[in-house]
């Protein structure tokens, strides 16, 4: 019988979490297999004894003191029996067969990552520049896995030999991105399936996607410092940031369904949130700091 762990990040979100586990709850037991689900908790302020009550059943709660996703996700696997190990975020929902699919994906392709559709929790008659800025640029996973040969850890599967082969997420870069770099250099390549898919909320007003891409922004940064770029380069791609939607402008143009006017407010979103990256990126650059 193949053991299958289930491992998932957690802080401050208790009401996307429980979503998320009852969504796993309802595809046990599933034949052939011995499924856990760990949920490591960031030493989250909301209290957890409600949830930890309802799904303890199959589902272990465990602790880590050092905040970043990447900690909790190496707790997980190391505390985890499974001989494959399958990621999800605590805000994501699992499609209703998406353990047996991902598992069977994974058993035939090794590392593998899966589709990460995009929904709205704030559904609304009216336009959301930010929400329709998110189902534009947000989570490519097909891309991220052909091209660049890592998968989001939103919905990432992978052997325990091979996640042991190479190492813990580092969670001072991007870690997703990062270990699948260290993938590739063993030879190991990552694999895409449409078949186990995770549903993921977009970010909905300014605060959370500035939220999401100051995050990216430093591990971008911290990314550069660790391959040793000079802070010459470091400016000239501070620079190449501010002007980057002259790129990205035409995928605006090519949705279908936006008017001319919404086109114009998704293309605002884009052009400031380029220009704060840009700052940070530079500030960051001239100072030396690692972080902010």
């Amino acid at each position: 019988m193949a053991t299958v762990s289930i491992i998932i990040p957690h802080y401050n979100d208790v009401e996307r979490l429980n979503v998320c586990l009852q969504a796993l709850h309802a595809q046990l037991p599933i034949d052939g297999h011995e499924v856990e689900i760990l949920v490591c908790d960031n030493s989250s302020s909301q209290d957890l004894s409600a949830t930890k009550a309802k799904f303890s059943a199959s589902t272990r709660f465990l602790s880590e003191t050092r905040r970043g996703a990447a900690h909790a996700r190496n707790l997980g696997a190391s505390e985890s029996k499974g001989d494959i190990l399958l990621f999800t975020d605590a805000d994501c929902v699992p499609d209703g067969n998406w353990i047996r699919k991902l598992t069977e994906f994974v058993r035939e392709n090794d590392y593998s990552g899966g589709r990460i559709e995009l929904f709205s929790e704030h559904e609304s008659e009216s336009f959301n520049p930010y929400d329709q800025f998110e189902r534009i640029f947000a989570f490519k996973q097909r891309s991220y896995v052909e091209e660049k040969n890592f998968a989001a850890t939103a919905n990432m599967g992978v052997l325990r030999s091979t996640f042991l082969a190479i190492g813990d997420f580092d969670n001072d870069t991007g870690e997703d991105f990062d270990w699948g770099q260290r993938a590739k250099k063993l030879g190991i390549r990552c694999s895409y399936t449409e078949d186990a898919s995770v549903k993921h909320p977009t970010r909905a007003d300014w605060q959370g996607l500035w939220k999401k891409w100051r995050r990216l922004t430093i591990e971008d940064y911290q990314n550069c410092h660790k391959k040793g770029l000079n802070p010459l380069r470091m400016v000239f791609r501070a620079v190449l940031i501010a002007f980057s939607p002259v790129i990205h402008l035409r995928s605006i143009l090519a949705t279908r369904g936006l008017s001319d006017f919404d086109m114009i407010k998704v293309a605002g979103v884009l052009i400031g949130l380029r220009a704060k990256r840009s700052m940070l990126f530079l500030r960051l650059a001239i100072t030396g700091r690692k972080s902010v």
